[in-house]
C-alpha cells in the first residue's frame, strides 16, 4: 500500500516502468527536499501483479492496497480466499471477474467495471468495525452474488441491470441513485433478480424496481418509499411493515407474500396488483373493511 508521501505526489508504478518510479522519487527528493519513499511500493505491488498475470488471478492472497489499475484487461481473473481491507477498487481488469470465498473490510468499489462478474460466499460486512463495503458509480450490469454478506453495504449510482442476489444477507443495505434499467433505442427495460435474501430494513427508496423479481425474501421494515414497482414480482415475501409511502405496486404480483401492515392507502398504485386470497383481509382492513367468516 503507498505511503502518503507517495499518494500526495501522485506517483504510480508502471509495471513495466519500476525503475523509473524510483529515479521518480530520488529527484523529489533531491530537488523538493522530499524524503525518498522507504516503503517502496513498487515491490508489494510488483510481485502481486506477477502472480496475478501469471495464474489470471491469484489464491490466498493480502490484496489489501493493491491497485488493480496496473492489471491488463483482456483476462478473465479468478480470485480465492483473498482478502481485502480499507482499499479503494477502480479500474477496468475485474469485468467478468470470480471471487471465490474473499473477505473485503471496509473497503470501496468506485467506477470499477463489475459487469458479468461473479461473487460466491463473500463476506462485504466487517463486522469488528460493523460497517459493509460500498459501490459508486460502478457498472454492475449482470453481476452475480452468490450466498454473500452484503449487510450495511451500499449502492450509490451504479448501473445495475440484470444484477443478481441469491441466498445473500442484505441487512440494512442501501441502494439509491441505482440504475436497473436497459435502454436499446426506444426500448427501455428493467431486469434484476433477488432470490432468498434477507433484505431486513434495507433502503430502496425513490428507484425504479419495474419489473425486478423479488422471490422468497425478507422485507420486514424495509423502506420502499416513493419507488416504482410496476409490474415487480414479489412472490412469497416477507413484507410486513414494509415502508410503502407513495410507492406505485400497479400490476405488482404479491401472491404468496406476507401483507400484514401493508395499507393500499399509502401507496400511489395498485391497479392489477395481485396477491393470496389469504392475505385479503389486510388490505381490506387498511381501507377500513372488516371481513367476518362465512355463516352457514
Amino acid at each position: 500500500m503507498s505511503c502518503h508521501n507517495c499518494r500526495r505526489l501522485s506517483i504510480r508504478p508502471k509495471k513495466d516502468n519500476l525503475t523509473a518510479f524510483r529515479q521518480q522519487a530520488y529527484l523529489n527528493s533531491v530537488f523538493y527536499g522530499r524524503p525518498v519513499c522507504m516503503c517502496d511500493p513498487t515491490i508489494p505491488n510488483e510481485q502481486i501483479l506477477n502472480q496475478i498475470e501469471v495464474n489470471r488471478g491469484c489464491t490466498d492472497l493480502d490484496l489489501s492496497g493493491f491497485d488493480f489499475e496496473l492489471v491488463g484487461k483482456d483476462d478473465e481473473l479468478t480470485f480465492e480466499n483473498c482478502r481485502l481491507s480499507n482499499t479503494r477498487v477502480t479500474g477496468d481488469a475485474l469485468h467478468s471477474s470470480i471471487w471465490v470465498n474473499c473477505k473485503f473490510q471496509c473497503c470501496e468499489f468506485s467506477g470499477a467495471d463489475l459487469r458479468e462478474a461473479r461473487f460466491d460466499r463473500c463476506r462485504f460486512f466487517d463486522q469488528n468495525e460493523n460497517k459493509g463495503v460500498s459501490f459508486r458509480f460502478c457498472n454492475m450490469a449482470s453481476a452475480r452474488f452468490f450466498g454473500c454478506n452484503l449487510a450495511l453495504s451500499i449502492l450509490i449510482g451504479c448501473n445495475a441491470y440484470d444484477i443478481t442476489f441469491k441466498n445473500c444477507q442484505m441487512v440494512g443495505a442501501k441502494i439509491e441513485t441505482t440504475d436497473f434499467e436497459h435502454v436499446i433505442g426506444r426500448v427501455r427495460r428493467n431486469k434484476a433478480l433477488f432470490e432468498s435474501c434477507n433484505m431486513t430494513d434495507v433502503v430502496m427508496e425513490k428507484l425504479d424496481l419495474s419489473s425486478c423479481e423479488f422471490v422468497d425474501c425478507i422485507l420486514k421494515s424495509a423502506m420502499l418509499r416513493r419507488s416504482r414497482l410496476v409490474n415487480t414480482t414479489l412472490k412469497s415475501c416477507d413484507l410486513i411493515f414494509t415502508e410503502i409511502e407513495d410507492a406505485d405496486f400497479s400490476g405488482a404480483d404479491l401472491r404468496g407474500s406476507k401483507l400484514d401492515g401493508f395499507s393500499l392507502l399509502e401507496i400511489s398504485g395498485y391497479s392489477g396488483m395481485s396477491i393470496t386470497a389469504s392475505e385479503q383481509h389486510h388490505l381490506l382492513h387498511s381501507l377500513g373493511i372488516e371481513v367476518s367468516p362465512n355463516e352457514d
